[in-house]
C-alpha cells in the first residue's frame, strides 16, 4: 500500500494533537520507507499492524474525548437550568419552565468550539453570561471573540469584549443579517437566534459545508416538526 507523503503530514498533524509527537513519528517512520517517483514522494508501509495499532489507539482516544465533551456540555446545560435525561433513545434536553436559561460564569478553555453556541443562547438568559479563557479562538477560522460580539451587537445585544473573554447581557434580539466571516460555527450557532427572533438572516450559510453540509436542511426539518 502506498500513500503520498502529504498524507503522512496530514496524519501527523491530526494524530499528534493526542499522541506524543516524537514517539508517534518514530513509530510511524519505523513502519515505512520513502520512495520517490519523478517529483512525488511516496510512503510505503512495511509494518501494517503497527500502523493499524496507531489508528486504533487514536480512535479510542477520540471516542473518549468526544464522550467527555458530550458530558461536559450536558453539565453546562444543567447549570443553565435545563433538565437533562439520559434515555434509551439518547439524551433528552428540556428547557427551563419559565423559558429563560440562567446566567453563568464559565471557563470554556477545554471546549471552546461551543463558545458560539452558548453566546447565541446568552441573550435569553436571566443574568449576564461570562465566558472566559478562550483567547485562542481569535486565531481560528475567524477572530471568533470579535465576531461573536460584533454580530450580537448587530442584533441589538449588549456585549463586552476582552482579550480572552466576553460578557453577554440579557436582551431582546431584533432582526439582523448575521455575517459569518466564512466560519462554519458562526453560521450554525447564530441560526439559533432565529428560533425566538424573526428576521434573523445568516449571510453565506453554505460556509457550514466544511463540517455539516446539510445543517440548514436538518435545522429547517427539526423546526418545522
Amino acid at each position: 500500500q502506498t500513500l503520498k507523503l502529504v498524507m503522512l503530514l496530514v496524519l501527523h498533524t491530526d494524530l499528534t494533537s493526542t499522541l506524543n509527537s516524537s514517539k508517534f513519528l518514530k513509530m510511524l517512520m519505523s513502519s515505512c520507507v520513502l520512495l520517490k517517483d519523478q517529483d512525488t514522494w511516496y510512503v510505503v508501509l512495511t509494518k501494517k499492524d503497527l500502523v493499524y495499532q496507531l489508528f486504533t489507539q487514536y480512535t479510542k482516544m477520540q471516542q473518549e474525548m468526544l464522550k467527555t465533551l458530550l458530558w461536559t456540555g450536558v453539565k453546562v446545560l444543567e447549570q443553565l437550568g435545563c433538565k437533562v435525561t439520559d434515555t434509551a433513545k439518547g439524551i433528552c434536553v428540556e428547557g427551563p419552565e419559565h423559558g429563560n436559561i440562567h446566567g453563568i460564569d464559565i471557563d470554556m478553555n477545554d471546549f471552546s468550539d461551543q463558545t458560539m453556541t452558548l453566546a447565541a443562547m446568552a441573550p435569553y438568559a436571566d443574568a449576564p453570561v461570562h465566558i472566559s479563557h478562550i483567547g485562542h479562538i481569535r486565531l481560528q477560522e475567524s477572530d471568533r471573540i470579535h465576531a461573536i460580539v460584533t454580530e450580537l451587537r448587530r442584533a441589538g445585544i449588549r456585549c463586552e469584549e476582552e482579550e480572552d473573554a466576553l460578557t453577554i447581557y440579557p436582551g431582546v434580539p431584533h432582526a439582523a443579517v448575521i455575517k459569518t466571516y466564512e466560519d462554519h460555527r458562526m453560521a450554525m450557532a447564530f441560526s439559533l437566534l432565529g428560533l425566538r427572533t424573526d428576521g434573523i438572516i445568516i449571510d453565506d450559510p453554505l460556509c457550514c459545508k466544511k463540517t455539516f453540509e446539510n445543517y440548514f436542511e436538518l435545522f429547517t426539518m427539526l423546526t418545522q416538526e
